[in-house]
């Protein structure tokens, strides 16, 4: 989670620099969420740079929040490579901005999960990106609405799109890019590869049982902390399935501990 300011001309000519909580390039800015559960890297190399934003494992921080950005600099490609693959291959969800020093190109990378939620605007005239992980921030300007999408949201029957009932703003799906530099703007979808088919239990597994292995294992590989994980039900069969795993208590902290309504 993240709110950044970026104009392409910045990012063709100057290095970046962390500032308190924040990373500078000359005009721009990258401001990530301080949260106990996310954590904020900045790699540098000759030519490039890469600032990435991501769900911290349980294990590291015991939960405090990381209000410090690490920095890595001054690295020989081939480790700036092994960085960044690690970055993509990262178990849990992320956002990833690469730049490239050369004529000022950027990339913003949304990883598979999808639960780390980035709004974008592009002004073409500026050549300049805007994200943000909260929409209100792009409301300070007037702007058509998407008709078809608010028919959509009324009519009950929304879809999972790049597309916000704002035009001009848009949210970086899972799994989406966006490229953009000093003359082109691209927007990629992430992979639209079939979900795996549904398999049967096995007769001595209780499903109620295996949902909620499944779904402490989710809870537990994080840098959660007693009370601040918060579900949001709404009524359905997903929900309906969460409640039922966690209605008989999460083992967390060498004790069972029970929601709270």
């Amino acid at each position: 989670m993240l709110k950044a300011e970026l104009k392409i001309g910045d990012l063709a000519d100057n290095i970046p620099t962390v500032a308190g909580q924040s990373v500078s390039i000359s005009e721009s800015y990258i401001h990530p969420f301080v949260h106990s559960n996310v954590e904020s890297v900045l790699v540098r190399s000759a030519g490039q740079w890469f600032f990435v934003v991501r769900e911290r494992f349980q294990t590291d921080g015991n939960g405090q929040a990381c209000s410090a950005i690490t920095v890595i600099s001054d690295v020989p490609v081939d480790r700036f490579q092994q960085l960044y693959q690690e970055c993509l291959n990262w178990p849990l969800d992320f956002v990833l901005l690469e730049v490239a020093y050369r004529g000022g190109r950027l990339r913003v990378r949304a990883d598979q999960l999808g639960s780390l939620p980035i709004y974008f605007s592009v002004k073409e005239r500026w050549r300049s990106v805007t994200l943000s992980w909260d929409f209100a921030d792009f409301l300070h300007e007037s702007r058509l609405l998407d008709a078809e999408v608010l028919a959509h949201h009324l009519t009950m029957k929304a879809c999972y799109s790049a597309r916000q009932p704002c035009l001009g703003v848009n949210l970086l799906t899972a799994g989406a890019k966006l490229y953009v530099d000093g003359s082109e703007t691209r927007f990629e979808y992430g992979s639209n590869g079939l979900p795996p088919s549904p398999q049967s239990l096995p007769e001595d597994v209780d499903a109620t049982d295996e949902f909620s292995r499944i779904l402490s294992k989710a809870v537990f590989s994080r840098a959660s902390s007693i009370g601040r994980n918060a579900v949001e039900l709404s009524g359905g069969m997903d929900s309906a399935c969460v409640a039922m795993a966690i209605s008989s208590g999460l083992w967390l902290d060498n004790m069972w501990r029970y929601p709270t309504r």
